[in-house]
């Protein structure tokens, strides 16, 4: 992907909701990449083309920045967002010819998305800042909670009922937050855990193939696993400690 185009790492991958040979890459240094042959071939979507690329960065990576997510939806095709740490929000309308970006009203440091399965302008978004929701296509936005957060997730059975993974500071002292009302309130949703956690949530797998349950990734590696009915979380399997990325595929 993108030839000599320096690119150290793949951050997030989002296939189009109707056509499975259409996929998308967002990369660090930031960059959005879009193949529609499954992957052979890739065209650039060149979003280092906006003004405000030149102040997008990493704590360890000055000018760089990272796409480190990518949500679809599939009443509406064409759209794209995309998380930029640090530098704001992406959204295209005409998937990816054209792009806007946004961090007013949102923190500038966006990790991870969640959109209402119903309704494309109704997103979350985790943020350095805590978790923000916007009703109007992320053009204002609230800000629901505190804390360094890089997961949020909704159950699309139930799109009122969210997960978020807060924490004090980065990679540390991680707790998991539940919310039943669309985000107006938030309780403690770690039974089982041991609080503070020594780590954070990386990210939340929600799937159609395991219904019941979800999961969470954890920043030093490991993996847990909690009924949805009555959250208790455990290990999905005590000797994982190196995942940093999970998916459920249908068997």
């Amino acid at each position: 992907i993108g030839g000599d185009a320096g690119i150290e790492y793949v951050r997030s991958i989002a296939f189009a909701p109707h056509d499975p040979l259409t996929v998308y890459v967002g990369t660090e240094p930031a960059n959005l990449y879009m193949s529609t042959d499954g992957g052979k071939t890739w065209t650039d979507l060149s979003i280092r083309r906006l003004p405000e690329s030149d102040q997008w960065s990493l704590p360890y990576s000055p000018r760089a920045g990272a796409v480190r997510a990518l949500a679809l939806h599939p009443a509406q095709p064409d759209l794209i967002y995309g998380a930029l740490e640090v530098g704001g929000l992406l959204k295209s309308t005409d998937r990816g010819e054209n792009w806007t970006i946004t961090h007013d009203g949102v923190h500038i440091d966006v990790h991870g998305l969640a959109v209402h399965p119903e309704d494309p302008n109704l997103l979350y978004a985790a943020t350095a800042g805590g978790v923000y929701r916007s009703v109007d296509g992320a053009s204002s936005w609230q800000h629901l909670t505190e804390g360094y957060t890089r997961a949020v997730a909704l159950l699309p059975q139930n799109p009122q009922h969210l997960f978020a993974g807060p924490a004090r500071r980065v990679g540390h002292e991680g707790r998991i937050l539940g919310s039943t009302d669309g985000g107006a309130t938030w309780t403690l949703a770690a039974t089982g855990l041991d609080l503070p956690m020594e780590d954070m949530v990386e990210s939340f797998v929600i799937s159609p193939h395991l219904p019941d349950e979800i999961l969470a990734v954890r920043s030093g590696g490991s993996v847990v696993i909690s009924p949805l009915d009555g959250i208790r979380w455990r290990p999905l399997d005590p000797h994982i400690d190196s995942v940093h990325s999970l998916d459920i595929a249908a068997q």
